[in-house]
């Protein structure tokens, strides 16, 4: 995991255990001021790597913690 895809996973985790949900990858754009696309391209990434996965009975694609 890079540093930055480090960052955007560790404030995912504070984000869901605060909110009780995940934050959409607009929410997190905004928390690190960057473009939708850098952080879909993250979440990608955390994708391959196991870090996340997609819930699959939620139909906006949505997705969950990976414990690890």
């Amino acid at each position: 995991m890079t540093p930055k895809q480090q960052k955007v996973y560790e404030y995912i985790v504070s984000y869901t255990a605060k909110n009780g949900r995940e934050p959409s990858t607009l929410i997190i754009a905004k928390h690190f001021n960057v473009s939708h696309q850098s952080i879909q391209q993250h979440i990608k990434s955390l994708f391959k790597k196991q870090y996340l996965r997609k819930r699959e009975y939620i139909p906006q694609g949505e997705y969950e913690v990976v414990h690890r």
